[in-house]
């Protein structure tokens, strides 16, 4: 079978082995337009890093994708503008290795020849992605600045306080673990309001220090805790957790050695985005917990998992179109299948439309993982469930796959009184939601014990799912890559492989 990789969101496709697809026939995965891909990248970088911009944004998910897709990807890959556009199968591996810089940054003979008159073309070269460099990291600033600024509104803030299961998780764990809390100094990173710093205290912690980049809510978390009579055992600090010193947090003299006991015996944090990683504000948590926090000290929540499941069409809530008040609106229904193909759905999915087992996909423990073990990618088989979704053939057919996390405050630090905090559609909805992440087609999937019923309908849809960091301006999203295929059924080889990224 052969694999096809769709980046649908400048309608770039991949066909791994060569083959046209319909969707390409059709218009639909046309490579970009000779504009945003650069013939080659110009000894002036300065020039072409915002033209490539963009493409490496795409080319971000194919670097964490397998190594033998990332591979075939890039030979497949054009680079070049023109009627002969390609740059041939030896020249993509390298773009990707590379980042999007030549494959051979030496100074070569122009380097030689330019002594004494000048930098040659590998000295300028570096000269020119230092200054990128520069220019990113200025821009980087620039959008955690955005991104701050988007909590000094009281909406959002109205949004996560009103989430009652969020909240609750929380407020249970810090106040009613006495054996953990009880005269312990606590690390609040991201305290938004103040409201975990306010449980905390109220849990019998003797020190909390709350975080956060957004001096406005900062500001408006002192009056909080001030108001509710915490302000002799609450402190707020303002500003970025990757930013500020050691005396700023942890109250030592300036440029003092920092003492085990001086260190925090406790972090916790609602960092979780939607489907689970969005925001990294996580990678801020591994930076708090690596520099403050005791040995054996305890992060709360401590263990946070994803999970899939398989999802009618109802996860995308297609079939509302199929009648409106006597007419049918089928090609709407047709037009929002297609526009949820370029992104991820950040959405509530009922729990009708799960049609298929859960399963685990990724499980990270908060007090050893680092910041690399939020990209990863998983494997899973999916097989059909007596729920809903199933029709009278015995078949249940699948539109989409349907994301979700879980945190845990696990008895390894919570022994009063564990609690697990869960975003399963199976459940409460919370803020966040779920994530679907909509199909080409629907998956026809034999109910276990039904297979004769639901001839020609596939025994499993399996499959691995991918996630990455965004880059560039979309540096705290996510870029989510599925790959899928059948496997069973009449024919007893499965399908072909299709794979898309979804960013989210």
């Amino acid at each position: 079978c052969r694999h096809s990789w769709v980046l649908e969101d400048d309608a770039l496709l991949f066909d791994l082995y060569g083959e046209d697809s319909d969707e390409e026939a059709e218009g639909e995965g046309a490579a970009l337009p000779d504009e945003s891909v650069p013939a080659a990248l110009p000894p002036q970088l300065d020039s072409a890093a915002f033209e490539a911009r963009r493409r490496e944004e795409l080319l971000a998910t194919a670097r964490a994708a397998p190594a033998e897709l990332a591979q075939l990807a890039a030979a497949q890959l054009t680079i070049g503008g023109g009627a002969s556009g390609s740059a041939g199968p030896g020249a993509a591996p390298a773009l990707l290795a590379a980042g999007g810089g030549d494959a051979d940054d030496s100074d070569s003979d122009d380097g030689a020849k330019g002594e004494g008159k000048g930098k040659g073309g590998g000295a300028r070269r570096r000269d020119a992605a230092k200054r990128a460099g520069a220019r990113e990291n200025d821009d980087e600033a620039e959008r955690d600045s955005s991104y701050f600024d988007s909590y000094s509104h009281f909406g959002i803030h109205r949004t996560m306080l009103g989430d009652y299961v969020r909240t609750r998780a929380y407020e249970e764990a810090l106040t009613r673990n006495p054996s953990l809390m009880r005269g312990a100094k606590v690390l609040d990173v991201g305290c938004g309001t103040g409201v975990l710093s306010c449980f905390a205290a109220r849990g019998g912690a003797a020190r909390v220090v709350g975080v956060d980049g957004s001096a406005f809510i900062a500001e408006r978390a002192e009056g909080v805790i001030a108001e509710n009579g915490l302000a002799e055992t609450v402190g707020v600090v303002r500003g970025r957790i990757e930013e500020l010193s050691d005396a700023a947090v942890l109250g030592v003299a300036d440029g003092a050695e920092v003492r085990e006991e001086d260190k925090f015996d406790v972090i916790v944090s609602e960092w979780m985005g939607y489907g689970l990683l969005f925001e990294c504000m996580l990678d801020s948590v591994i930076v708090a917990r690596d520099r403050w926090l005791k040995r054996g000290g305890a992060v709360l929540p401590d263990v946070a998992r994803i999970l899939v499941a398989g999802g009618s069409a109802l996860a995308a809530d297609l079939p509302f179109w199929d009648e409106v008040h006597g007419l049918s609106m089928g090609t709407i229904r047709q037009e929002l299948r297609k526009a949820a193909l370029k992104e991820a759905l950040v959405r509530p999915v009922d729990a009708q439309a799960i049609v298929t087992a859960p399963q685990l996909v990724r499980s990270l423990d908060l007090s050893t993982m680092s910041v690399a073990d939020t990209t990863f990618t998983s494997d899973f088989r999916l097989s059909a469930s007596m729920g809903g979704g199933v029709a009278p053939d015995g078949a249940a057919a699948v539109s989409a796959v349907v994301l979700w996390f879980d945190t845990d405050f696990s008895a390894r630090f919570c022994a009063d009184k564990s609690l697990v905090l869960s975003t399963s559609p199976l459940g409460p909805q919370t803020h966040w939601v779920q994530t679907v992440l909509v199909l080409d087609e629907d998956v026809h999937l034999a109910v276990p014990g039904r297979e004769v019923e639901a001839q020609g309908a596939a025994h499993h849809l399996c499959g691995k799912i991918s996630f990455s960091p965004g880059k560039g301006s979309r540096c705290r999203s996510m870029d989510i890559v599925l790959e899928w295929w059948t496997e069973g059924g009449a024919s007893g080889t499965g399908s072909e492989h299709k794979i898309r990224m979804y960013p989210l």
